[in-house]
């Protein structure tokens, strides 16, 4: 027997404008991270979090500091220095994953994470597939 491991998303917290979906890579490099980085990483999750609930109440992060596209259709929401990486769908950001940073560039290993990541998304069954926010807002 073949184990075959989905990767499917899951809805973490949903707010006014989005919702915020985590793929299952984001659970995992969460464990990861504190692992590596012990008691340092809890305060940054925390933080983190906020962000990200921020974002799913008001759409945005008005902060280049929080918040900012890191590639065309990438972006990083940064509580540094704790980033977690991903993209706009209609209705959600899907964080792909997160990453403890020590530069400011963007690596070519996130790139193909992200990259394969939003290949593998599959749209969970209980975001409507409406737009709660116009597009234009999100830019």
């Amino acid at each position: 027997m073949v184990n075959i491991k989905l990767n499917k998303p899951k809805v973490d917290f949903s707010g006014k404008r989005l919702h915020i979906v985590f793929m299952p890579d984001a659970d995992t490099t969460t464990k990861e991270l504190h692992d590596e980085h012990g008691v340092n990483v809890v305060s940054h999750l925390a933080r983190l979090d906020r962000l990200l609930k921020r974002l799913a109440e008001s759409g945005r992060l008005k902060s280049p500091d929080e918040f900012r596209e890191e590639t065309p259709g990438f972006y990083a929401v940064r509580a540094l220095p704790l980033r977690a990486y991903g993209w706009f769908e209609p209705g959600c950001f899907v964080v792909s994953h997160l990453v403890w940073k020590k530069t400011q560039k963007l690596s070519e290993a996130d790139k193909r994470k992200m990259n394969r990541n939003k290949d593998d998304y599959i749209r969970p069954s209980e975001i409507p597939v409406v737009s709660k926010i116009p597009l234009k807002i999100l830019r």
